[in-house]
């Protein structure tokens, strides 16, 4: 059976085919809309790919896939779901191409398979057969049949069966596209989604282990429950383990089409979760016999600052009444941030954790007032029980419905240390547009500062209960930690070692080839590496264009899907893109990225003169901007040798003399000036020599930085 459906798969990324999706309907409704008529479409997708491979699978058995659908036909549970639409020739067509055949009434057409679906398979009722594909604003289409259809071709290009792609590649490109609404949204976004990188900070922070009970009680579009999953999953990887019993994932959400979002989001992500409609504060949904049910992690990114306009039965009444005991600490008055922290609170069992978003407002607001603040003194209660293990401080206009910074509170019901971990980030972030993000050293510092439960000048501090009462119950990291950006430990690391280290480097190289050279050349007379390399046996002075060739080999030209994204720096070589910058800030399309292998070099020819020349050497394989220059060594020439000879002071003065323009980093060395450098090349033997013995000096001297770098820790 055909398995491209008619289509010539492009090296795309996902994230680049399913904006293209989005693109290709334009003008048929505005960016807030495009999810009701794309999520569903590729979620359909889903399903049918992976119909198409069990009918496959039960066919292998019975020999043809006709027999095999008429055998899922009277016994559904065959498979894991039914999909009621039949392609006219089972053999050669799959279930999409039913759908992509579509020429009448494509709206009415589509609605009516989605329906079908969902009468089929009652977990996928409310969820799909809501969408109205068919449906007319004004006496007008939202989505015109024109327009329709090209989504439809658009979704074709990529197969999103079993084998095809993991099961993470869709959620991460439904999160991608939910993001990318958000863009265009503004403040309206932010109700559904919480940035991933904070998300897996959370979910790193709980920490969950296999057959845990997990629950968001305002899930939104369930982001914040899956990668619960994903990163337990990912722990038992790391561990070996083969054999594990999943999340068990709970949620409940008040907007409807959220709610049907994050059925899907399950679906898409091959998990299971038990997800319920409805306001979690006013009628919460999961109940035992004679209580609510607790859970052994809760995560929430509640709307913040919800008042009486959203919540009208907010009152003091409301908290003194509760039925179920969730508010010990009495009412929250007009704001629901303490409200639901409560909630939350109640909602975990005696060994129980829980993380939680919210604005910087609810950790100081009544605080430095003489008169009562219910808020505060829910604040009060929290420490004065010593439920509160840390308190995350985020970097500001991370999130799509403010640009303020926020914190993240952590509950810990087993909390066994006194005081509260105050941790500040709001330094830990890397720009974009139009929202910046958590950097991964961010991440990465606040985990180790929880998991070792220790003090960084500059960015955590072990804040005392007294301290808190001192300060009159303010629970903002900023108010504890020291924050002088200077003295912060990541850039102290950075700036005495790391940076260094690779300047100690380049003096270690070129004190090797003048240490190496001088006594030839005061024997021989000459004033120049290159006049030397001349008059040695087995030595020669070449040209760069004796030496490589230019290569201009794009992503377009190979059939690498996941190929990393290298950025070229001068301290650091090339270094993947998401490790400098905490993720891709690549173009969506990056078929016109140039490919780099292992051993090839590459130089950015506006800041080559600053160092920005390296030879890949960490990396099989990587893509880099189309700005970048990429060469390949020619045979015999040991790349490690190249590396080293092109970044000495010498060749350095060559790069600063031959780059045009006198505008600072505008400077720019051309291909042709470039090859025209000389370099002293020795024959095969001794290049390979003179390359193990730099390896040998450096890797010594790494040791040493290394020593010095713990000690200082």
């Amino acid at each position: 059976m055909a398995k491209n459906n008619g289509s010539v798969e492009k090296v795309k990324t996902m994230e680049s085919w399913i904006w293209d999706a989005a693109c290709s309907i334009r003008g048929a409704a505005d960016a807030a809309k495009y999810k009701d008529f794309i999520l569903p479409l590729i979620f359909i997708k889903r399903l049918s790919d992976v119909f198409d491979d069990e009918i496959d699978r039960i066919a292998e058995k019975v020999k043809t896939r006709t027999k095999a659908l008429q055998l899922v036909e009277k016994d559904k549970s065959l498979v894991r779901f039914y999909m009621p639409i039949r392609p006219k020739n089972p053999e050669k067509e799959t279930t999409w191409d039913v759908i992509r055949t579509l020429s009448d009434k494509i709206g009415q057409q589509l609605t009516d398979i989605l329906r079908s679906v969902a009468k089929e398979n009652t977990s996928l009722q409310g969820i799909i057969d809501r969408i109205d594909f068919n449906a007319t604003t004004h006496g007008q289409r939202d989505i015109d049949d024109d327009r329709l259809s090209k989504l439809i071709e658009k979704i074709a290009e990529k197969r999103l069966g079993l084998k095809d792609v993991e099961p993470d590649i869709i959620g991460r490109s439904y999160e991608y596209l939910i993001r990318k609404f958000a863009e265009g949204s503004g403040q309206s976004a932010g109700e559904f989604y919480t940035p991933a990188e904070v998300g897996i900070l959370m979910a790193e922070i709980m920490d969950a282990e296999p057959g845990m009970e997990i629950y968001d009680p305002c899930c939104g579009s369930g982001g914040l429950l899956i990668k619960c999953e994903l990163v337990m999953e990912n722990k038992m990887k790391l561990k070996s383990k083969t054999k594990y019993a999943p999340l068990k994932l709970f949620g409940q959400e008040f907007t409807p089409a959220t709610w049907a979002m994050s059925k899907m989001n399950m679906v898409i992500h091959d998990m299971e979760g038990d997800i319920e409609i409805g306001d979690s504060m006013k009628s919460p949904k999961f109940k035992t016999k004679s209580s609510l049910k607790i859970f052994d992690r809760v995560l929430a990114n509640p709307m913040w600052n919800q008042g009486r306009d959203s919540l009208p039965y907010i009152s003091d009444d409301f908290f003194i009444n509760d039925e179920f005991n969730r508010f010990p600490a009495g009412s929250s008055g007009g704001n629901a941030d303490w409200a639901w922290m409560q909630l939350i609170c109640s909602a975990l069992n005696e060994n129980g954790k829980a993380a939680v978003i919210l604005d910087t407002g609810a950790g100081t607001r009544g605080s430095g007032n003489e008169n009562n603040s219910k808020e505060k003194e829910i604040r009060k209660y929290f420490v004065d029980n010593n439920l509160i293990e840390s308190i995350i401080l985020l970097p500001e206009n991370i999130f799509y419905n403010t640009q303020n910074a926020s914190i993240i509170i952590v509950i810990n019901k087993q909390k066994s240390k006194d005081g509260i971990m105050m941790i500040d980030l709001t330094e830990f972030y890397e720009k974009s547009r139009p929202k910046n993000f958590l950097s991964n050293e961010g991440l990465t510092i606040a985990l180790e500062i929880i998991k070792n439960w220790k003090n960084i000048t500059s960015v955590a501090t072990l804040t005392s209960a007294q301290k808190i009462k001192d300060n009159d119950y303010v629970l903002l990291p900023s108010r504890y930690v020291d924050n002088e950006i200077n003295k912060s430990w990541e850039l102290d690391i950075q700036n005495k070692f790391s940076a260094d280290r690779e300047a100690f480097k380049d003096i270690l190289i070129s004190n090797f080839f003048a240490t190496y050279f001088k006594s030839k050349k005061e024997k021989l007379k000459v004033g120049s590496d290159i006049e030397l390399a001349g008059k040695i046996p087995g030595w020669s002075a070449k040209p760069l264009s004796e030496v490589i060739d230019q290569s201009l080999l794009t992503h377009a030209d190979i059939n690498f899907d996941k190929a990393p994204v290298l950025s070229l720096t001068k301290d650091f070589g090339l270094v993947l893109q998401s490790t400098r910058f905490g993720h891709s800030v690549a173009i969506e399309d990056t078929t016109s990225y140039k490919v780099v292998k292992k051993g090839w070099l590459a130089y950015n020819p506006m800041v080559i003169w600053e160092g920005a020349i390296h030879v890949l050497k960490n990396e099989e394989i990587g893509i880099v901007s189309p700005a970048y220059r990429v060469w390949i060594p020619k045979t015999g020439i040991d790349y490690r040798y190249l590396d080293y000879i092109l970044k000495t002071p010498q060749v350095m003065d060559y790069y600063r003399r031959l780059a045009s323009g006198g505008v600072k980093r505008r400077r720019i060395v051309s291909e042709t000036d470039f090859i025209t450098i000389m370099i002293p090349v020795p024959n095969n033997e001794t290049m390979k020599e003179l390359s193990n013995q730099l390896d040998d000096v450096l890797q010594t001297f790494d040791i040493s930085m290394n020593k010095l770098k713990f000690e200082a820790k």
